[in-house]
């Protein structure tokens, strides 16, 4: 748990000024000066999760099993696996799986009665082979309700993809079948899988109230705990500014915080907008009655085609930079782990990634403050201090192209550094106090 967090929330509603029930248009809110005050724990490499296939690569709409050369040197400590991919054609009556596995119900349970686990077990075998030693082990989003088990079977849960998600965006129409599929699973992969997460973003993807899946979710909870003791189970997995804090602070009222052991929120966005709005979610778990438990950031990342923040961004570098600040941040704030998703395991992605833990953990932060838009991290590692700053967006709720980075910014140097690092890996001494700064983050060290 964060050490200050009421403190840390006071702070952060204060500077944009907003009071804890205000409501404002957060595009709008310009970037404060501030002062944050981290987690006092050392940060753990398991803080760097990625998210890992199930199956090999597409070929054609075909994916055949997974194999030790694909997930070889992939990226992070742990994995999150989407409980719907492959692409399925799902009927009224049975699953056809156009590729290897799927843990998704169907794609499982192919038609009433016909189990079919080896794919599963095959790509499972894989990534368990490849986590790194210390890991954060496999996370298993249970998304995707075939058509024949959903109340609603046309319920689509992204355009984009209807042969995924076809009836997924709905609960099920028997919850004894869904009962019976979850039986299987949590005992079939006891020891294999150590968290379980609840359907993907059932308030944005889904478009469910909270009193919708609470029963749905209540079941994947009880089934955990009895095959499962020592399991996990993370949710609500929602998304969407500004309407995620208070879906998940109902969702908890409701019943939620007795069936979720972690809750898992979704921070996309711009990096410095996770101040805020893990605030807002912190608040909302408070008088919900669930401050106390765990958050993790279970999906967020930066892509070549991104509309996140409502705008496009196409910047290799503005991708590498935004994944480091974030990654910063959202320490800094209290998330205790991150699934980074998108091209994890391709440059620039995955050299971004690697940076930002080869730099933070096994590291103490100290204090992570922005004054002026210039934001500084103060570290420590075997009693050795370091710094990471950068140049942040006046308005980090805006469209890529109305951030308004600050041109032409310095920051004095104190005195005890000596030598510093660029995200991409270039080291040089410094020769000055005034250096410039951008929003690629930069490494500062006493030699």
């Amino acid at each position: 748990m964060h050490r200050n967090s009421a403190s840390l929330l006071l702070v952060v509603l204060a500077s944009i000024g907003l009071s804890a029930g205000a409501k404002a248009q957060l595009w709008a809110i310009p970037q404060k000066d501030q002062v944050i005050i981290p987690p006092v724990r050392t940060i753990p490499a398991s803080f760097f999760c990625t998210h890992a296939p199930l199956t090999g690569p597409q070929n054609g709409p075909k994916s055949p099993p997974l194999q030790q050369k694909d997930i070889a040197g992939w990226p992070g400590a742990g994995y999150r696996i989407f409980g719907g991919m492959p692409p399925c054609n799902w009927t009224t009556t049975h699953t056809e799986i156009l590729g290897a596995g799927t843990l998704c119900w169907g794609g499982v349970e192919y038609s009433a009665g016909e189990w079919r686990w080896e794919p599963t077990d095959t790509g499972l075998d894989v990534l368990r082979h490849y986590l790194p030693r210390n890991n954060g082990g496999l996370l298993v989003n249970l998304k995707g309700i075939p058509p024949r088990a959903a109340s609603n079977p046309g319920a689509d849960g992204l355009v984009w993809a209807p042969q995924v998600y076809r009836g997924s965006s709905s609960t099920p129409k028997d919850m004894a079948g869904w009962r019976e599929y979850l039986q299987r699973l949590t005992m079939r992969y006891r020891g294999v899988v150590q968290y379980y997460e609840t359907p993907n973003e059932a308030n944005h993807e889904m478009k469910l109230a909270p009193g919708q899946i609470l029963e749905m979710n209540r079941a994947i909870y009880e089934a955990v705990k009895r095959n499962d003791p020592k399991a996990t189970v993370v949710g609500p997995a929602a998304a969407g500014t500004p309407t995620m804090a208070e879906w998940v602070g109902e969702y908890m009222r409701i019943g939620g915080k007795d069936i979720t052991d972690i809750v898992s929120c979704h921070f996309y966005g711009q990096p410095e907008s996770v101040v805020t709005t893990f605030a807002q979610v912190k608040a909302e778990l408070r008088r919900a009655g669930a401050g106390n438990k765990p958050i993790w950031n279970t999906e967020s990342g930066y892509f070549p085609d991104s509309q996140e923040a409502g705008g496009p961004d196409k910047s290799v570098e503005s991708r590498r930079a935004k994944i480091v600040r974030s990654a910063l941040l959202q320490w800094a704030v209290g998330i205790e782990r991150w699934y980074l998703f998108g091209e994890v395991n391709k440059t620039p992605d995955k050299q971004a990634f690697d940076v930002a833990r080869r730099w933070m953990a096994g590291a103490k932060m100290i204090r992570c403050a922005v004054k002026n838009r210039i934001w500084e991290c103060d570290m420590e590692r075997n009693s050795r201090s370091f710094m990471i700053v950068w140049a942040g967006p006046k308005y980090p709720f805006q469209l890529e192209e109305k951030l308004e980075y600050p041109q032409n910014a310095h920051f004095q140097v104190p005195g005890r550094y000596r030598r510093m690092e660029t995200i991409t890996g270039e080291s040089t001494l410094l020769t000055a106090r005034s250096i410039a700064v951008s929003p690629a983050p930069i490494l500062l060290l006493d030699r």
